[in-house]
């Protein structure tokens, strides 16, 4: 990839409310996952809608990389769709130039989860990484630090590809998913009751270095682990503090 914009898209909340209303999205979607999806493939089309995106609730901002400026005129959605969900506050601008060696403070909201049996989407089970590994060792959650098994999580999903060395990384909250799904505590699940997906959701910062600039512009756009179309995997990056 060769250019890197970040996209900041401002919602009206009313147009949000409506979107959650017609999709019939109950009002516990407390993250807004699930409406920011449905609206983001409303303007952009399910398959050209960005992903990973991270959404600031108090701004009411989406935020995205892509590979080209924003331009809402160019979007399936009509100009009476968009102007209905957007603001005028809606733009992009370029990423800066990365170089080798430079350092970064990141900040990474994800959804750590391990996934289970077999390969095939459909078939395969996903589990809360705290959860998994209580399972996988039989050590008990309550004797867990969810802070080290998370930031371990990182670690492994942080692909030796991407073009940056993670130099530290801290776990600075976390919420666990929703209990009593039928298929025990801390599972992901899917096709169950309104069909949601409960999923664990935990906060990262730290520092990283990097290795390759193209590469790493190339892991932004691409984020970090899985459900990042509903507002995971955000890779926010900027200068660390010397």
């Amino acid at each position: 990839m060769d250019e890197l914009h970040l996209w900041r898209l401002a919602v009206d909340p009313a147009g949000l409310a409506r979107i959650a209303l017609d999709q019939r999205i109950p009002a516990d979607d407390q993250d807004h996952g699930y409406v920011l999806h449905a609206l983001l493939c409303g303007l952009f089309g399910k398959a050209a809608a960005p992903k990973p995106w991270f959404f600031q609730a108090d701004r009411a901002w989406l935020w995205a990389y892509a590979g080209h400026p924003l331009d809402l005129s160019k979007l399936p959605a009509t100009g009476a769709q968009r102007q209905s969900i957007l603001t005028e506050a809606s733009r992009s601008k370029p990423m800066p130039t990365f170089r080798a060696g430079q350092r970064l403070a990141f900040d990474l909201r994800a959804c750590p989860v391990v996934r289970h049996g077999k390969r095939d989407a459909d078939k395969a089970s996903e589990h809360d990484a705290l959860n998994w590994q209580a399972r996988r060792t039989g050590v008990p959650e309550s004797s867990l630090d969810p802070r080290v098994v998370y930031a371990d999580w990182l670690r492994t999903h942080w692909k030796p590809d991407s073009g940056a060395a993670l130099i530290d990384c801290q776990v600075s909250g976390w919420l666990r998913p929703h209990r009593g799904t039928g298929q025990g505590s801390g599972t992901v699940w899917r096709g169950r009751g309104d069909g949601r997906l409960r999923l664990p959701e935990v906060r990262f910062t730290g520092r990283l270095t990097l290795t390759d600039p193209t590469a790493f512009r190339q892991a932004l756009a691409r984020g970090v682990g899985r459900h990042r179309a509903f507002g995971f995997g955000m890779v926010l990056v900027k200068p660390a503090a010397s």
